[in-house]
């Protein structure tokens, strides 16, 4: 009998749990790719496809696998239960619908942000694209204004890790794709409190974003407001826009703020 070395696990669900993780990454894809990539055979993964899919937890369409439906009330409801939600989504919603333009509210997984709310104004130019990019609500951190001001306020071992473990791709001709150069950039974005994607993730799109801090200092996450390049320039783009998201980021915190106290009978926690 060999000697237990870590929790036990149940390799079904380990090998279910694997199947998700890749669809996630990957969206819909055929199922002789699904098993190629995960080293699996087709008919095992075939059986797991299907008892997912009968929970619903995986959809078929036109022979492809994606996540399924069931998910949705489980994500609405972790989101509504996260203090950094509840305490931004209203700020979120009132920037967004300020400059018609979209906003989110983000915070960092794994080396990557993850959307906890998007919102866009009624004529934000990009809203039908945004649309459809929540169906994948997590993105690379070094080519957005989000994921720039969290890279900025992270612990400096956590930074080059996140550097060293993750690749630097180039989505424009404006991508920050050298390590070096990004981190002076992180190191410009604290000293001014905000964060610059000029056309960094997609051309023709101008973003801004500010951290998210507790009273101790600790990040929680960022917000972000984006909008089109031709109309976003002059005192719009270096000084309004950068003031309107660091005060969104402000008010934010003080949310979080007066929550913690209310929380714990007026001693803050961090």
């Amino acid at each position: 009998m060999t000697e237990q070395t870590g929790p036990r696990q149940v390799q079904s669900v380990s090998r279910a749990c694997e199947i998700l993780a890749y669809l996630k990454e990957n969206g819909a894809c055929h199922l002789t790719r699904i098993a190629e990539d995960l080293d699996q055979t087709p008919g095992t993964v075939h059986t797991y496809l299907s008892t997912l899919r009968t929970a619903g937890f995986v959809q078929k369409e036109q022979q492809k696998y994606n996540l399924g439906l069931a998910f949705v009330p489980y994500s609405k409801r972790i989101k509504g239960q996260t203090p950094l939600y509840k305490a931004g989504k209203n700020e979120t919603d009132r920037l967004a619908h300020k400059y018609d333009a979209v906003s989110h509210l983000t915070k960092e997984f794994d080396g990557q942000i993850v959307t906890l709310h998007e919102i866009s104004g009624e004529e934000a130019v990009g809203k039908k694209l945004h649309t459809e990019k929540q169906e994948r609500p997590w993105f690379r951190i070094h080519c957005t204004a989000a994921g720039k001001a969290i890279l900025a306020h992270l612990p400096e071992e956590r930074v080059n890790s996140i550097l060293t473990q993750r690749d630097l791709p180039a989505y424009t001709s404006h991508t920050i794709t050298d390590p070096e150069e990004l981190l002076e950039d992180l190191q410009a974005i604290r000293d001014r409190g905000y964060s610059v994607n000029d056309q960094e993730s997609m051309y023709g799109n101008r973003g801004f974003a500010a951290p998210i801090l507790l009273d101790s200092g600790t990040l929680v996450g960022a917000i972000s407001i984006s909008g089109p390049a031709n109309s976003w320039k002059d005192e719009l783009f270096t000084d309004e826009l950068p003031e309107a998201v660091m005060r969104s980021a402000n008010n934010i915190e003080i949310n979080l703020s007066t929550e913690s106290r209310n929380r714990t009978g007026g001693q803050f926690t961090g």
